[in-house]
């Protein structure tokens, strides 16, 4: 006997915040972007321009974003029988890669900066910049931090991730500058002319520090996308719940098998166990109701239950 009983529908007030967190990012990034390009030129900085590129990354990603929100809260169709869940992890795969592309772009302008050595110029523009970036970074990152501290949603934990990158790298940026800052006006010629390569050398670093981030969120969405099982603890858990229902509401003792496979922010779960072969059809349904309720209620993110149930 296989079954499916109704499902876990997700929240829609977390939904529309989401969808407020993520419009507030993109708003930022296009800010981001529009002081990066210009400060670039400006300056002649590989490692603005590179951030920028990014940041215009970025913001593809939370254009993406949004609409697929708006996918995430349509239940399943004809179409997509299992709704749209692997929408979520095809998009923070995609961010990955991007962003993978972005840094080894960045390397490769640095490494032809660095053949054709350049200083930077107008200091005072890209200090003024810089801190007006850190400070918006700052405060978009501690934004989207806390309402993913409050929903949990694996949106709000990409794009956080991304924007304490963003000012990780924004620290690291203000102090290489000042760093050739204070070589181009050194005394020593020796030093003076190691200036042009700390711009090309920073961006390089600057880029290697972003694969770590990009190269996480790529692997944890391959999971995803390979119904992976989300792990060990939650499968043991489910198990040990269902048991303990069929023991103490049915007087039931049987061995409980799982099935666990988790898509986006939703896992699907089968159930296989057996029943007497003396249970009535009305009996089985009885089980199988209570159940779906227990595991809906006692675990949030399980998306849909499914019961392969056999007599003995």
């Amino acid at each position: 006997m296989e079954i499916t009983l109704k499902t876990n529908n997700g929240n829609l007030k977390n939904s529309r915040l989401e969808k407020r967190c993520i419009t507030i990012s993109m708003v930022g990034l296009v800010i981001l972007s529009i002081i990066g390009i210009t400060t670039g030129i400006l300056s002649d900085s590989a490692t603005l321009i590179i951030q920028t590129f990014l940041y215009i990354i970025d913001v593809i990603i939370a254009v993406l974003s949004l609409k697929i929100l708006k996918k995430l809260a349509n239940p399943p169709d004809e179409n997509y029988n299992f709704g749209y869940y692997k929408l979520e992890p095809i998009l923070v795969n995609s961010q990955g890669a991007l962003m993978i592309a972005g840094a080894m772009i960045g390397i490769m302008f640095a490494i032809q900066d660095i053949i054709h050595e350049d200083n930077v110029k107008n200091y005072f523009l890209i200090f003024t910049a810089t801190c007006v970036v850190l400070f918006i970074n700052f405060f978009i990152w501690l934004y989207l931090y806390l309402n993913y501290k409050r929903i949990k949603s694996p949106f709000l934990k990409a794009t956080a991730m991304q924007w304490l990158s963003n000012l990780y790298e924004t620290i690291g940026i203000i102090g290489g500058f000042y760093l050739s800052y204070l070589m181009q006006h050194s005394a020593k010629p020796g030093i003076t002319r190691l200036a042009p390569y700390v711009d090309p050398a920073m961006a390089i670093i600057l880029s290697l520090f972003i694969l770590k981030i990009p190269v996480k969120l790529y692997k944890e969405s391959l999971i995803d996308l390979l119904d992976a099982n989300p792990g060990k603890d939650i499968s043991d858990a489910i198990a040990i719940f269902t048991k303990n229902v069929l023991e103490e509401k049915f007087d039931l003792e049987t061995k409980v098998e799982i099935k666990l496979r988790k898509a986006g922010r939703g896992m699907f779960l089968i159930l296989v166990f057996n029943v007497p072969v003396s249970c009535s059809f009305e009996h089985v349904q009885g089980i199988m109701q209570a159940l779906n309720h227990d595991i809906l209620e006692g675990f949030q993110d399980i998306i849909s239950v499914d019961f392969h149930i056999t007599t003995k």
